[in-house]
C-alpha cells in the first residue's frame, strides 16, 4: 500500500487547486461586473463539487496515514486539524447556498470563503512538513 502515501498528496494538490480556482471565480465576480453572472454561475456550479472533493481528500488522507504511514498517528497533526477546519468551512459555505437570497448571508459568504482559502494555505504548509 505504498501508493496510498503518494495518492493523497497528488489528489489533495488537485483538489486544492480546484478550491482556489472556485474561490477566484467568486472574487472575479466582484471585480468584473460585466462578467459577474457568468462567474457566479460557474462558482455556484463548481462549489458543491469542491466541497465533496475536499471531503473525499480528507478521508483519503486518513486512509493514507492508516495504511501507509507507520510513523504518523491518525488525526494528530496540524495538517489533520487544518483539513478538518477546511471541511467544516466548506460545509458551512455549502449549507449557505439555499439562503443566498438573504443580504447577511451574501455578505458573510465571501468572508468565510476567504477564511477557507487561508486555511487551505496553512493546510499545504502543514502537509509539506509531513513529507518524507
Amino acid at each position: 500500500m505504498r501508493w496510498a502515501a503518494y495518492a493523497h498528496p497528488l489528489v489533495g494538490g488537485l483538489v486544492l487547486g480546484l478550491l482556489f480556482f472556485v474561490g477566484s471565480l467568486g472574487l472575479r465576480s466582484r471585480s468584473w461586473p460585466k462578467a459577474r453572472a457568468v462567474y457566479l454561475r460557474r462558482h455556484a456550479l463548481l462549489g458543491p463539487w469542491v466541497c465533496v472533493a475536499v471531503l473525499s481528500a480528507h478521508v483519503s488522507g486518513l486512509g493514507a496515514v492508516w495504511w501507509a504511514r507507520d510513523d504518523l498517528v491518525v488525526a494528530s497533526s496540524g495538517h489533520f486539524r487544518t483539513g478538518s477546519v477546511l471541511v467544516l468551512l466548506l460545509l458551512l459555505l455549502f449549507m449557505s447556498q439555499p439562503f443566498m437570497h438573504r443580504a447577511e448571508v451574501r455578505q458573510l459568504h465571501p468572508w468565510i470563503g476567504a477564511l477557507a482559502l487561508l486555511v487551505a494555505g496553512a493546510h499545504v504548509f502543514f502537509g509539506l512538513q509531513l513529507t518524507r
